[in-house]
């Protein structure tokens, strides 16, 4: 695959791991907190004052008495719930805590509309997580209770310089503690060969690069093009973009989701299955769990892992972080797990479109004119 230019620098001598749901994730994210000798970032969407926030809250608390600078920046609607003693708990311990975006209107920062999407941990400048799972109890399995369907990866090398400027740009814009930066002069050294992009959009730079990156892969495809994206609401490029590439004859084949938790954006995305398959696209549903990955694979070599949904409000409103790599291996290992879980999904037909209620798909049209807010 030729890609003609691409936004964002590419930055050598990475080690990447991709990791499954949160039972993979989870133990590689605290193992990394317990091993901090200088700093921790944590930015996340969700965080939660259930069984797993307590452990995260816990191995934060732990290493801020120790003397490592720890910050924690939590988006104020999806932490919505997030109880005081928790809060009181890390704070208490040394951890500086930053609230993005309060919902609460007399509170500064206020904006309902403006998200931060993105989860990342950055540990002293060598190890950086990335991907689409939030810090909840939702992405382990319980007993028979399945885990949320997501993925995550850790990034070994000089690209998480990267992920840290995006955390601290965001982190002092809005309202975080100074940073005391002779902390953050960690050398961060090759640990392996994989060439990778960390894109990140902001309010009022770098808006599209990641739709952009994506774009760019789909208009160069060859042979395929495999997707995974939990809230699938294209707008009218991407629609274009993989339309052409499926009549070229590129192999387009989508994984959404077939059980969620916000409805409004599942009834969006099936509004558009017709026009899907009359272009030649494949399409599956992950019905087991709740599907949440942002994934993507494009021929043998480009893939991507993210927080970021081919949907309106990841262009438009959200902060997001994705991790672009080119390198086979990696790319090998997510098209294994794509195709792991399509065997596990139902496939979308005619027959599937027949079989939705007239309700249904007038519910889904309503939902797509609402589509630059959802």
């Amino acid at each position: 695959m030729l890609l003609r230019k691409s936004p964002g620098r590419e930055i050598g001598g990475n080690r990447v791991r991709v990791f499954r749901d949160g039972d993979e994730t989870f133990p590689a994210m605290l193992a990394a907190i317990r091993s901090a000798n200088h700093y921790i970032c944590l930015e996340t969407y969700i965080l939660r004052d259930d069984a797993t926030g307590w452990e995260f809250a816990a191995a934060l608390a732990d290493r801020a008495r120790h003397g490592v600078e720890v910050s924690v920046m939590y988006d104020g609607f999806g932490s919505m719930g997030l109880g005081d003693s928790y809060i009181d708990y890390l704070r208490g311990n040394g951890v500086r805590l930053c609230e993005y975006h309060p919902v609460l209107p007399w509170r500064r920062g206020f904006d309902l509309n403006r998200r931060n999407h993105r989860k990342q941990l950055i540990v002293d400048g060598r190890l950086g997580f990335v991907g689409g799972i939030n810090i909840g109890d939702e992405y382990r399995t319980h007993g028979d209770e399945s885990a949320w369907r997501d993925t995550h990866m850790e990034i070994a090398g000089p690209a998480v310089k990267r992920m840290f400027r995006l955390f601290m740009i965001t982190w002092l814009r809005h309202g975080g503690a100074p940073l005391h930066r002779e902390r953050y002069v960690v050398p961060s050294r090759k640990a392996g060969e994989t060439p990778v992009r960390i894109l990140g959009n902001r309010r009022h730079r770098d808006r599209g690069a990641i739709q952009r990156a994506y774009l760019e892969a789909f208009q160069a495809a060859e042979e395929k093009i495999l997707i995974t994206n939990s809230y699938f609401v294209p707008n009218r490029e991407i629609r274009k973009a993989l339309s052409d590439a499926a009549r070229r004859g590129v192999r387009v084949c989508l994984l959404l989701a077939g059980k969620t938790d916000v409805m409004l954006v599942q009834l969006a995305s099936r509004s558009y299955y017709e026009f899907l398959l009359d272009s030649g696209i494949e399409v599956y549903e992950w019905d087991r769990t709740t599907l949440h990955a942002k994934t993507a694979v494009v021929d043998d070599d480009w893939a991507t892992v993210g927080s970021y949904n081919l949907n309106w409000r990841s262009l438009f409103h959200n902060l997001e972080c994705n991790v672009i790599m080119r390198d086979r291996s990696v790319a090998a290992d997510l098209e294994t797990m794509f195709w792991d879980d399509v065997a596990q999904s139902r496939l979308v037909d005619t027959a599937f479109l027949r079989s939705l209620s007239h309700p249904v798909t007038l519910a889904g049209e309503l939902a797509a004119r609402l589509r630059y807010w959802i």
